[in-house]
C-alpha cells in the first residue's frame, strides 16, 4: 500500500491520464506488450496489482487487483467508482474469473514456474457464517516453496470464481502436497469447485459444523 490513501484528486488525475492513454493502451493489449506508464500510475494509487484483458462483449477490460486484501478492495472499489464512461472499455475492482484456465505461469523471486492445476484436488471446511477454509492438494508442485504453492492456489481460486468472490468465500487457503488421511476420502477435483460451492450455497450448515 502507499504511505497514504489517494485523494479524490489523485484518483481523478489517474482517470484523466488513462483517458489520454486509452488508445495506446488498447494497442498494447492487442500486441501483448505491457502499456508504458500504466504500472507506475496504478502503483501510485496504492493498488498492488492489475491486469488487462478482453471482455466477453469485445470490450477491453482493466481490472485493478487488491491481491486478496479486503482493505485494498475497498480502495479499488472507490477508484473504479470514479472511472469515466469510455467507449470500448470496462473497469473492475478485482480480477474477473477465467473459466477453464488451469494452466498458467507463476513468477516468483525464485524464478518462473509453469503451473498445471488440472490434477489438483481440494477439501472444504465450512463455518457457521458460510465462509470456508479450503485445503488444496497439489501433488505436482513438490519442487516449489510452501509460500509459492499457496500463491498458486489463490491464483486458481481467483480464476475459477473471480477475485471478488474468492475473498467473499474463503477465510483461509492451505496448499499441501498430499491431503491428510483423515480428510483425503472427501477430496474433489478442483474443476468441480464452482459447482460444489453452488450446491452448498443452498444448504444451511449446522451450528459449529466445519465438516
Amino acid at each position: 500500500m502507499a504511505s497514504r490513501l489517494p485523494s479524490e484528486t489523485d484518483i481523478k488525475h489517474f482517470w484523466e491520464w488513462f483517458e489520454s492513454a486509452a488508445a495506446r493502451i488498447s494497442d498494447s493489449l492487442a500486441s501483448g506488450d505491457e502499456p508504458d506508464g500504466l504500472a507506475a500510475q496504478v502503483e501510485a494509487l496504492g493498488v498492488p496489482g492489475w491486469e488487462l484483458g478482453g471482455g466477453a462483449d469485445g470490450e477491453a477490460v482493466l481490472a485493478l487487483s487488491p491481491e486478496g486484501d479486503p482493505d485494498v478492495w475497498t480502495l479499488t472499489q472507490r477508484i473504479v467508482a470514479f472511472a469515466p464512461h469510455l467507449p470500448g472499455w470496462s473497469f473492475l475492482a478485482a480480477r474477473p474469473c477465467k473459466p477453464g484456465v488451469f494452466e498458467f505461469s507463476l513468477s516468483t523471486n525464485d524464478g518462473e514456474y509453469g503451473i498445471d492445476a488440472r490434477p489438483w484436488n481440494y477439501v472444504l471446511f465450512r463455518y457457521p457464517d458460510s465462509m470456508f477454509d479450503i485445503v488444496v492438494e497439489q501433488t505436482n508442485l513438490s519442487s516449489i516453496s510452501a509460500e509459492n504453492r499457496e500463491c498458486a492456489a489463490w491464483m486458481v481460486l481467483d480464476s475459477i470464481l473471480g477475485e471478488e468472490q474468492s475473498m467473499l468465500t474463503f477465510s483461509g487457503v492451505e496448499a499441501v502436497e498430499s491431503l491428510p488421511a483423515d480428510v483425503a476420502p472427501r477430496r474433489s477435483p478442483i474443476a468441480c469447485l464452482k459447482q460444489h460451492l453452488a450446491v452448498l450455497d443452498t444448504e444451511v450448515p449446522e451450528n459449529g459444523d466445519r465438516g
